[in-house]
């Protein structure tokens, strides 16, 4: 099987692989490509696959094809597609992929024109009406969330070539594609579907995002500034502002080791997504207010899975190191749950990105820092289950990582009641004051002014507080009858359901914080820390 580096670890996990038969024809017997060909007609099937991962949900959405035939073949040009609705035939010039015009790159170029030309023997094209740019900058928009863009295409964080259109296509369209994937997820796949059942129209962009294709192409060119020199671009920014940094994932794990990452994720774009999405989610929890504040200069972030000590680290220039030896223990703590495995990469994403967008200051305390960051996971409800919450407050407030985000979450409780903030208020604001701090860190500038008195304060009311006598009991009644209704709907909806996205929706958002609270519930009643009878008078009845 033929393998590059960034798609090598999804071909390693694909299942069960779609019924398309695939043959191989051979009209040049000495050329190059054979080289790259060892094991043709499988790996071919591992890229068909692939392809069919990124661009559909289900099997009951893929096309009709059964048979794909892929030709070795000297021609002028590069490759072509051509077929009916189930048989299609490839073209691959034996002429161009060559070692004299490629060298060691040969490998990589053929997979990305495979790649794409899969894709168009794979994607809808409204009964042969869809716009050709469209076609190709679809093809092309595959290639570039697999990370198999060749060297010659300018970089996506240069923006788009001055006069371009939105349908030039190829990658000027496979670049725009991208950048309206962050505020519109799966975008590009719902335009292909779409052109399953219906011909083309431009207005098929107005159907998913309420906008026209004109406006979104005009919101992307506006995120790039023309007059910049592409050493000083900045990431675009989508219709409310957030920064959409062009995101890489890297698999350092070596081929004969287990990664757990793979199993969670089975494709890259799925990891990609995730990713994106933990990284909106912190920009929200630190922008909301203005997102023009978010950092400037992080045009691109750089997810690498590899064997290290500890369970991950970003570095200055934004690459993010994430264990997977540390994914093995987790794996193995939770008995092999998958679920449970997810949840801790996203709250270690969460973490992470944190570090990315951030304010900092020269002498900011590092336990600070680090209790920032997990506040931003435990805001989002993504503590794991060996956090200890409020009753273990730790020896001083910037103790670091949850110790500190406790305190943190405990001050914003409290000066948001005072001063009839929004939640995560004064979090957003201390963040805003840190990149002020032009002299290096300053704690009255930070707590003072914005808490209303001082760190040591704060923390001696905190640690004095008990944790059951800081709750007002009239609330937290209330609370619970509301959780109580909300946990009693989701399963009225859940119960004989039987749409699939809903309920993997369902288990992503709330099924790995049930199961986590469940084994800490558990965990009590063996320590005798609270009875089960009382635990199990909770037990909803539907």
């Amino acid at each position: 099987m033929f393998l590059t580096g960034r798609v090598q670890w999804c071909l390693s996990e694909l299942g069960e692989m779609a019924a398309i038969q695939v043959s191989l024809e051979v009209e040049d017997a000495d050329c190059d490509l054979l080289k790259v060909f060892p094991d043709a007609e499988q790996g071919i099937r591992g890229y068909i696959q692939l392809v069919l991962d990124v661009l559909y949900e289900s099997e009951s959405e893929y096309p009709p094809v059964t048979h794909i035939v892929v030709a070795l073949q000297p021609f002028d040009g590069v490759a072509a597609t051509f077929g009916t609705a189930t048989h299609k035939r490839l073209r691959l010039s034996s002429e161009y992929f060559t070692e004299t015009k490629h060298g060691d790159n040969l490998r990589f170029e053929v997979t990305g024109v495979l790649v794409h030309e899969l894709t168009h023997a794979l994607q809808f094209d409204g009964f042969g009406t869809a716009n050709s740019g469209f076609v190709e900058g679809l093809a092309d928009w595959v290639r570039f969330t697999l990370g198999l863009q060749p060297r010659h295409w300018p970089k996506y964080e240069d923006g788009p070539r001055e006069g371009a259109r939105w349908d030039a296509g190829y990658e000027t369209t496979a670049y725009f594609l991208h950048f309206i994937e962050a505020s519109h997820p799966h975008i590009s796949k719902r335009l292909n579907l779409l052109l399953r059942d219906l011909e083309w129209e431009e207005t098929l962009f107005d159907v998913l995002t309420m906008k026209s294709v004109n406006t979104l192409w005009a919101e992307y060119l506006s995120a790039f500034s023309q007059n910049d020199e592409p050493s000083s671009r900045k990431a675009p920014r989508d219709s409310e502002g957030y920064p959409v940094p062009w995101i890489r994932l890297s698999n350092r794990v070596p081929k004969d080791a287990t990664d757990p990452f793979t199993q969670v994720f089975a494709t890259h774009g799925e990891a990609i997504a995730s990713f994106a999405s933990s990284s909106r989610m912190v920009l929200q929890t630190l922008y909301s207010h203005d997102p023009s504040k978010a950092p400037e200069h992080v045009s691109t972030i750089h997810l690498i899975l590899c064997e290290m000590e500890g369970v991950a680290h970003c570095t200055s220039n934004q690459e993010i190191s994430l264990s997977v030896g540390y994914l093995r223990g987790v794996l193995g703590r939770n008995n092999g749950n998958l679920m449970d495995l997810r949840a801790e990469i996203e709250g270690v994403f969460s973490h992470e990105l944190t570090h990315v967008w951030q304010q900092t200051c020269s002498n900011l305390p590092s336990g600070f820092l680090e209790g920032i960051a997990d506040y931003v996971r435990l805001s989002h409800e993504r503590a794991p289950p060996h956090w200890k919450g409020r009753t273990d407050k730790g020896d001083k407030w910037d103790t670091g990582y949850d110790k500190t985000a406790y305190f943190l979450e405990w001050m914003d409780e409290l000066v948001s009641e005072e001063r009839g903030w929004e939640k995560g208020d004064l979090v957003r604001k201390m963040n805003a004051a840190i990149g002020t701090l032009k002299m290096g860190w300053n704690a009255t500038a930070v707590f003072d002014a914005l808490a209303g008195r001082s760190v040591q304060t704060l923390w001696k009311k905190y640690v004095d507080e008990g944790v059951d006598s800081s709750l007002d009991q009239e609330r937290v009644q209330k609370d619970n009858e509301e959780l109580v209704d909300a946990l009693k709907r989701l399963l009225d909806l859940s119960v004989g359901q039987r749409d699939a996205l809903f309920l993997k929706k369902l288990n992503d958002r709330v099924g790995a914080s049930v199961r986590g609270y469940l084994r800490e519930l558990d965990a009590l009643i063996q320590e005798g820390k609270l009875d089960s009878g009382v635990a199990k008078g909770y037990t909803l009845e539907k």
